[in-house]
């Protein structure tokens, strides 16, 4: 049986900006200001500067182009329907945890997630982050079967009705990593305006305007709100993404592979373990239920702790006969340098991992190369580890991955090997 799917693209860069921070920030909204969408050719700046003082714009992407009016930056630093903005659109907290740090790296996808009954939820999520985790996202999740004339529209935002899921959700989300996010935040006010639906092979266009987010405690399977909760002004903020067409995911092992996406059956590739063994990924095939592959390095602080987390719980899923395989994709040593098989082996034993199951991944100068020439890591202009991705240990399907993914790592897991 097919099963079908959607893969992920890396599209536009965007910007998030925290509340009252003190750091620069920029403004990624799309506005009109008091024009009409121009056509700009987006590369010449003295063209770009003269189309958004035309629209009355002053920070922000112009609407229907890729010109780009400016940031924000100092006591007024949200873009605010085309212009800088300072604490008066909502309370000052200077110790938000959402403030852009010095090394923002914004990236942004999008994808279908499957639902049951065969039908697909467009998702699409932005996230600053640098090296390594802790993440921030802002998502948007699309029911086109039950939103009218397929999304297309203005919809006012506010936090619904406290649920996990809905129809029509933008959410804010911070302190991400592969175990999945420790705060949420719903939409306070503001207004999500759809241009394009974003249907399979198409892209999905909107703009988020005005919008200010509360931070959310989630308990009992809901949203519920607390008094000490953050704001987040966000303003205006544009989306522009290409939807992959649906695809289709054999359910054996291809050997050249279907692609490199969410929802492609991953080629066979080999790597050598700390043990000196060539390993191919396509031997698992059919002899696990989940394949939950990690990418770490010894400089990754971040990893320290998540990498004997990984051990742990496949000890104790294999304690308990779920049929689950990992595979740890050690790049580079505290030195930065490609490790050795003893240092390889000294890793393994450091975190509690079989060194059968630690890899060595890394070509020259490419980190985790034999991986990401077969599995697509969406870096999307910058990457962060510990990144997980999640395969069907019987067809090799890439069902998840900790850069896009809705939910945590464990969930993929345990939907595949059945706790």
């Amino acid at each position: 049986m097919k099963r079908a799917f959607v893969g992920l693209v890396a599209v536009l860069a965007l910007t998030v900006v925290g509340c009252g921070s003190d750091s620069g920030g920029s403004g990624g909204g799309t506005t009109t200001g008091g024009g009409n969408v121009l056509d700009v050719d987006a590369s010449d700046p003295v063209a770009v500067a003269a189309a958004c003082e035309a629209a009355e714009v002053t920070c922000g992407m112009l609407d229907g182009t890729q010109a780009y009016c400016g940031g924000c930056s100092g006591d007024s630093n949200v873009c605010w329907g085309g212009s800088c903005v300072g604490g008066d659109v909502c309370e000052h907290d200077s110790a938000s945890p959402l403030a852009p740090p010095a090394n923002f790296y914004p990236m942004a996808e999008a994808a279908y997630t499957r639902l049951t009954g065969g039908k697909f939820k467009l998702f699409y999520v932005a996230t600053q982050g640098g090296a390594e985790p802790p993440f921030t996202k802002v998502t948007v999740e699309l029911d086109h079967d039950a939103v009218a004339n397929k999304g297309v529209g203005t919809y006012d935002l506010t936090p619904a009705d406290g649920d996990l899921g809905c129809d029509l959700c933008v959410r804010g989300h911070s302190y991400c990593n592969s175990d999945g996010c420790a705060q949420a935040y719903l939409p306070e006010s503001g207004q999500l305006e759809i241009t394009h639906s974003g249907e399979p092979g198409t892209p999905f266009r909107a703009t988020l305007k005005n919008t200010v987010f509360k931070q959310y405690k989630i308990e009992g399977g809901k949203y519920v709100s607390y008094a000490k909760g953050y704001q987040w002004c966000m303003g205006d903020f544009a989306i522009d993404v290409e939807v992959p067409a649906l695809s289709e995911a054999e359910d054996f092992c291809v050997e050249t592979g279907t692609g490199t996406g969410v929802g492609d059956n991953i080629g066979d590739y080999s790597l050598v373990n700390c043990l000196g063994d060539e390993v191919p990924l396509h031997s698992r095939c059919g002899l696990t239920d989940a394949v939950w592959m990690v990418a770490t390095a010894g400089w990754c602080g971040a990893c320290e702790s998540f990498v004997p987390k990984v051990g742990e719980y496949y000890t104790d899923a294999t304690n308990k006969g779920k049929n689950l395989d990992i595979m740890v994709l050690y790049a580079e040593t505290n030195a930065g340098v490609k490790p050795t098989l003893d240092q390889c082996l000294a890793y393994a034993n450091a975190k509690g991992i079989d060194p059968a199951q630690v890899f060595v991944d890394k070509d020259g100068d490419r980190n985790w190369a034999g991986t990401f020439d077969h599995i697509n890591n969406y870096s999307s202009g910058s990457f962060g580890i510990p990144w997980s991705v999640v395969l069907d240990g019987k067809s090799m399907e890439y069902i998840w991955s900790s850069t896009l993914g809705t939910g945590s790592v464990y969930e993929a897991v345990e939907s595949l090997i059945g706790e």
